[in-house]
This record gives C-alpha cells, sequence and structure tokens, in this order.
C-alpha cells in the first residue's frame, strides 16, 4: 500500500511540473494584458475593516439603530392588547415603529394588515413600552418592526 502511494505522489508530481511547463510557455505567448498575476495577499487584520457599530449593521434616516421585531418583542416590559373591532376581519398587522430611548413609542406608521384592524392595532401598540435599547450602555432609538395579530 505505501509502495502505490508513492508511486502516486511521484505520477502527480512529474505531471504537476509538466504542466507547470505548459502554462509557463503559454503564458509567454499571451499578450501583456491577458497574463495572469499572482493574488495579492489577504489584507492584514489591522487593515481590515470594524463591524458596525450597531446591531444590525445599519442606522436610519432618523439616526435610530436598526432592530429586528423579535429582538425588540423580547425587550418589551407593558403591552396593552388591541381592543378587537366589531368586524369578522382576521389576520396580522404589521407597523414600522420607532422606540424612544426611554423605551416609549414615538412614531408608528402601517406597513400592512387588514384595514379594519389597523386603527385598533395602531391604538394599542402607542401604548406599548419598552426596556430601553443599550448600545455601549447608552440608551438609543430604535427603528424596528411591530406585529400584531388578529385571530377569532
Amino acid at each position: 500500500m505505501q509502495t502505490l502511494r508513492t508511486a502516486c505522489l511521484v505520477c502527480a508530481l512529474a505531471l504537476a511540473s509538466s504542466l507547470g511547463a505548459q502554462h509557463l510557455a503559454a503564458q509567454q505567448s499571451l499578450p501583456d494584458f491577458i497574463r495572469s498575476e499572482p493574488a495579492p495577499p489577504p489584507p492584514t487584520r489591522a487593515q481590515m475593516q470594524a463591524p458596525p457599530p450597531n446591531a444590525s449593521g445599519t442606522s436610519t434616516p432618523s439616526g435610530a439603530v436598526r432592530i429586528s421585531g423579535g429582538v425588540m418583542a423580547g425587550q418589551l416590559i407593558s403591552r396593552v392588547d388591541p381592543v378587537y373591532p366589531d368586524t369578522d376581519a382576521q389576520g396580522t398587522v404589521v407597523l414600522h415603529a420607532i422606540i424612544g430611548p426611554d423605551g416609549t413609542v414615538q412614531q408608528l406608521s402601517v406597513i400592512s394588515g387588514p384595514p379594519p384592524l389597523v386603527k385598533a392595532a395602531v391604538d394599542a401598540v402607542r401604548q406599548w413600552t419598552y426596556r430601553p435599547y443599550l448600545l455601549n450602555g447608552d440608551p438609543v432609538s430604535v427603528d424596528t418592526t411591530v406585529t400584531v395579530s388578529f385571530k377569532r
């Protein structure tokens, strides 16, 4: 078994040497702009850029840090349930929210949802309170989505 491995290794080296010579000859016959150059070395740690300063890598125009709705759901400390309107409609209302550094809902806008349920969802979410989101130990405004489900 060892002899077979050695023989295979010798054949592989001979083939690589032969192909390398052919590659070199082919490279020499190519115009300058087509010849391949060795790849540049990878950047050093010092050259690499630091990750963005917030959790999702984006900051919104309002300066709020973009945080997923799931993460913010875990920060919820006071939730008022929506009053189900007098309708047969069911579904999910998705809202865009700006949560202030104090944990209160500052702005709300509707992303999607059944029109008969939107007002009830907005009225409820305006009363919710979140644990302030901390970035580097300081409370910051958060840009997030809130999902409110209605089922009969």
